[in-house]
C-alpha cells in the first residue's frame, strides 16, 4: 500500500474529527444559551443570509435620520439593528450578544430581558435620530446624512445594565488599561472609536442614553411590572415557550421597578442619567490620560482629522461607501 496514501488518510480523518468537535462545541454553547439571545443570534443570522444570498443594497436598510425624517422611511428604525455590513461584523456582534446577553437574561429573566431588547431596538434608534435632528438645527448636518448599520447600539444599552450588575470593581479595556465597571461601556465607546474611527459613534451613544435612562428609572413607564410578567409564564398559551430551552423563569430576586409619578419624576432620570454620563465620562478620560498618555493624544488627533472627512455611509468588505451633500454615492477601498 502506498505509504502517502496513508498519510493523507490519515490527516483527512484528523480534519474531519476537528470539524465535527468545532461543531460539537458550537453546537453546545449555542445550546447553553438562554432563549431570547439565541432567538436574536438566530435572526440576525437569517437576516444575514439573506444578504449574502440575494445582495441586496445595503443603503437601503440602513439608519439615515434624513431618509427617515424627511422620505419617512420608518423601517430603518428596525432594519437597521438587524442588517450588518460584514461577516466580521456580525461576528463580533453576535459573540458579544452572547456573552453581554446570556448574562442579563439569567438574571432578569426572558420575558423581562426580551422587552428590554424589544425597546431598545426603538429607543435607540429613535435617540439617534433625534440627537442628529437637534444637530441639523444649530447647523451641523453630518449625522443627519450618516448611515449606520448593526446591533451595536442595543449591545451598548445592555452593556449599562450588565456594567452596573456586574460586582467587579473595574474591567480592562483591550488588556491597555482599566476602569470602573460602571464606566466600562464609556471607556469601550471612546476606545473603539480612536482605535475604529468609521464606526458609529452616535449609534453606539444612543445605546448608551437609552440604557443610562432605563437604569435611573426613567423608562420603567413603558415595562410591564414583576408581577404581570409572572402572570403570563401561568397563562395557558404560553406553556409551549416556557418549555423551550434556556427560557429562564422570572426570578424572585428582581426588583420592583419604579413607577412614574407624572413628569418631575421622568425628568429626575432623565438629569440623573446625564448626571452619571458626565461623571462615568470625566472618570473614564483620567483613567485614559494616566494610562495611556501619549496614546490617548494621538488618538485624539486621530478622531479630529476622521470629523473633517466626509460622510461614512458604511463600512463592509468591499470598502467605504460615501453619501455627498448632493446624494451621490462614491466608493473609497480601504
Amino acid at each position: 500500500m502506498d505509504p502517502n496514501y496513508n498519510l493523507n488518510y490519515n490527516n483527512n480523518n484528523t480534519t474531519t474529527a476537528n470539524n465535527s468537535n468545532n461543531t460539537t462545541r458550537s453546537s453546545q454553547l449555542l445550546a447553553s444559551t438562554p432563549f431570547f439571545t439565541r432567538i436574536i443570534l438566530y435572526i440576525c443570522g437569517v437576516v444575514y443570509m439573506y444578504q449574502m444570498i440575494f445582495e441586496p443594497q445595503l443603503q437601503i436598510f440602513t439608519m439615515c435620520p434624513r431618509n427617515v425624517i424627511y422620505l419617512r422611511e420608518y423601517y430603518r428604525v428596525i432594519t437597521s439593528t438587524f442588517f450588518h455590513g460584514s461577516m466580521m461584523h456580525i461576528g463580533m456582534n453576535s459573540m458579544s450578544t452572547m456573552a453581554i446577553g446570556s448574562k442579563l437574561e439569567r438574571k432578569m429573566g426572558t420575558l423581562s430581558y426580551a422587552f428590554t431588547v424589544l425597546w431598545s431596538v426603538l429607543l435607540t434608534s429613535l435617540i439617534y435620530i433625534g440627537v442628529a435632528f437637534f444637530m441639523h438645527m444649530f447647523g451641523t448636518d453630518d449625522a443627519m446624512y450618516q448611515h449606520s448599520v448593526g446591533f451595536s447600539g442595543v449591545l451598548f444599552h445592555l452593556s449599562v445594565l450588565e456594567a452596573y450588575q456586574s460586582k467587579e470593581s473595574s474591567r480592562s479595556v483591550f488588556g491597555l488599561f482599566r476602569v470602573p465597571t460602571k464606566a466600562y461601556p464609556w471607556a469601550l465607546l471612546i476606545a473603539l472609536q480612536v482605535a475604529i474611527p468609521n464606526v458609529s459613534f452616535l449609534g453606539h451613544l444612543a445605546g448608551i442614553l437609552a440604557g443610562t435612562l432605563q437604569l435611573f428609572g426613567a423608562l420603567d413607564f413603558l415595562f410591564p411590572s414583576i408581577e404581570f410578567m409572572r402572570k403570563m409564564e401561568l397563562l395557558e398559551w404560553m406553556a409551549a415557550i416556557l418549555s423551550a430551552q434556556g427560557f429562564v423563569m422570572t426570578p424572585d430576586n428582581v426588583s420592583e421597578p419604579r413607577e412614574l409619578r407624572g413628569a418631575a419624576v421622568l425628568a429626575a432620570g432623565i438629569f440623573s442619567g446625564l448626571f452619571a454620563f458626565v461623571l462615568n465620562l470625566v472618570e473614564t478620560v483620567n483613567f485614559c490620560i494616566r494610562g495611556r498618555d501619549n496614546t490617548t493624544e494621538e488618538g485624539d488627533s486621530q478622531m479630529s482629522d476622521g470629523d473633517e472627512e466626509e460622510q461614512v455611509l458604511l463600512v463592509g468588505s468591499d470598502g467605504i461607501w460615501l453619501e455627498h451633500e448632493d446624494g451621490t454615492l462614491s466608493l473609497s477601498r480601504t
